[in-house]
């Protein structure tokens, strides 16, 4: 993950060239909604950007079963680029992020609060993700079965979208470990827009796991 602010900056710095893309909401009171970790639900993945105050913002998350938990926090204002995540639980602190807000636990069935406190109120483009180990297991025993492909496969040979269309992903794609040799560009997806749009695209890794992202 990235541990240094001058790393976090640089990562970042689009923002302040780029329109507000996403729209600023309050922290989610809980991670159990639709959408998130629910009783069908065995992982989520997903990225807002968060307005926060200078003080405390809670979560609450209850889990099933043992699982990964991984939050990446992002200064939305790099002059304001320090937020503390931490996880407790019956009071008692779980597990604590680095000064820019990245955390990363191993946690056991049960229910938890989320906390996050920016040193300055700012917003922060967070992404949280959480898997069930009983997930994870499965997704690498399909690695071990030999079911990751040579080459990335044909995504889309054109998507066109109508004036009301929107999608979102995320397609999964598992590739053996020697594609990861090859240097210079992987794919091209055209896309045939018929009125203008904010067109999105995020390549990464299993992020409970692996915090490997390049969004383009």
């Amino acid at each position: 993950g990235i541990s240094s602010k001058d790393a976090v900056n640089s990562m970042r710095s689009e923002l302040l060239d780029l329109p507000d893309l996403l729209a600023v909401q309050p922290l989610p009171p809980s991670m159990n909604m639709v959408g998130w970790i629910t009783g069908s639900t065995t992982e989520a993945v997903g990225t807002q950007v968060y307005r926060f105050s200078d003080n405390v913002h809670t979560s609450q998350l209850t889990l099933e079963e043992k699982a990964i938990l991984r939050v990446v926090s992002e200064p939305a204002d790099l002059s304001n680029a320090d937020i503390l995540v931490s996880l407790e639980q019956n009071g008692r602190s779980i597990s604590e992020s680095d000064r820019l807000g990245q955390l990363v636990a191993e946690i056991d069935k049960g229910s938890y609060v989320l906390k996050l406190k920016p040193k300055a109120e700012a917003p922060f483009l967070v992404t949280l993700a959480a898997a069930y180990e009983t997930r994870i297991r499965s997704d690498l025993a399909l690695i071990d079965a030999g079911s990751c492909a040579d080459v990335l496969p044909d995504l889309a040979a054109g998507v066109d979208f109508t004036a009301n269309a929107w999608t979102i992903g995320p397609t999964f794609v598992r590739l053996r470990s020697s594609y990861l040799t090859q240097q210079g560009a992987l794919m091209k997806v055209p896309i045939s827009l018929a009125v203008s749009s904010v067109v999105y695209l995020e390549v990464g890794s299993a992020l409970p796991l692996d915090l490997v992202r390049i969004a383009l």
